[in-house]
């Protein structure tokens, strides 16, 4: 049976009262979901001379509202004498263990108030316990909690992410799912008022400023009714710059333009290189950046030529995590000469042959 051995109660402050004698223990305040059943954690204790009276024929009722209350529980009615409870349940404590758990079904959002436990066995083992539960059932369910052991991590590192959602219907704990998953390992865990997931992946790039969410689906006991909720936290992933793409270099006769991407976290910098010497801004040498976002930088130069001049181009990206470097290849200017020439040669042939076709067609329907 649910929790009637032992008891986890994650989030709730627990109660004693009545001194050393009679004294009753569970939540002073459980959320429930309407429409769904509700656990209520209970134990309890009596007076010594009452423990030959505490038999198995003892019984256990929960009035609503305050001790001397409308009796809406009672455990003894079972089959079709159950439904005389105004609150349909289970007591799932074992009574001679002084174990008064109980769960109720279908709690419905009109019957939110203070609950109180009466004990009654034989002889004159009758008692109320003062110390109540207010139960407040929810039309709509608690948001799960999503937590991560750090919110900035390095790139290929293991990250765990914890999801954790309130179960108040053991019978029908919510479903968690991660989305997206990532395509690693998740694991899920249930408890007597709570269920947790864990999701583990390798932190990527990829994974920098994605919004991560957990989302619990509830079903309720009637009428085959899902509710949601979820929760989402958003990854720091710091890694070190990555050049996108391969750069890109065009030049004319009389000066060459190049442009280089990187992205890192922190936001790198950029910096040329010319035949191994760095570039500076100067009257034939002209650096320009631009900032992508928060870890992005997009930086182009343009500089004047000398005649037969190819020189080594390099971009260079740094941060404070490390930096990586791209060699950018020109044409020297008689390859780019003669690359223009033949290209130009091509298109001439193109379209005198196409000419020819066109008045090879026109005679053939002439004829």
């Amino acid at each position: 049976m649910i929790g009637a051995e032992r008891f986890i109660l994650i989030g709730c402050l627990l109660q004693g009262a009545l001194g050393r004698d009679w004294a009753v223990w569970m939540p002073q305040r459980i959320e429930a979901l309407n429409g769904s059943c509700v656990l209520i954690p209970c134990r309890f204790d009596i007076h010594p001379n009452f423990d030959n009276d505490l038999t198995a024929e003892a019984k256990g009722l929960w009035r609503k509202g305050d001790k001397d209350g409308k009796e809406v529980f009672d455990s003894s009615r079972t089959g079709t004498a159950a439904e005389q409870n105004t609150i349909k349940g289970t007591l799932i404590g074992q009574l001679l263990m002084k174990n008064c758990t109980t769960i109720l079904d279908g709690f419905p959002s009109s019957y939110n108030d203070d609950y109180f436990f009466r004990l009654e066995g034989s002889n004159g083992l009758k008692f109320t316990f003062p110390n109540g539960v207010k139960i407040n059932a929810q039309d709509s369910p608690p948001k799960p909690k999503l937590t991560s052991e750090r919110l900035e991590v390095m790139e290929g590192t293991s990250v765990s992410l914890s999801c954790s959602a309130a179960a108040p219907c053991p019978k029908l704990p919510p479903n968690l799912t991660w989305t997206p998953r990532l395509n690693d390992s998740v694991g899920q865990l249930q408890e007597n008022v709570s269920v947790s997931s864990v999701l583990t992946f390798t932190a990527s790039h990829l994974h920098h400023g994605q919004n991560i969410t957990c989302r619990a689906l509830y079903t309720l006991q009637h009428g085959n009714i899902q509710k949601m909720s979820e929760a989402n936290l958003t990854l720091r992933v710091l890694y070190m710059p990555q050049i996108s793409g391969s750069g890109s270099c065009s030049r004319t006769a009389a000066e060459i333009s190049c442009s280089c991407e990187s992205r890192g976290n922190p936001s790198p910098s950029m910096e040329w290189r010319v035949s191994g010497l760095r570039v500076t801004n100067s009257t034939d040498k002209v650096v320009r950046e631009e900032q992508l976002g928060n870890t992005g930088l997009r930086s182009s130069l343009t500089m004047r030529q000398s005649q037969g001049d190819t020189p080594t181009l390099f971009c260079v990206s740094t941060n404070s995590l490390g930096s990586t470097s791209l060699q950018l290849h020109l044409l020297s200017p008689q390859q780019h000469s003669g690359f223009g020439i033949a290209s130009l040669l091509i298109a001439a042939a193109a379209v005198a042959g196409a000419t020819i076709m066109i008045c090879l067609i026109t005679q053939l329907i002439l004829k």
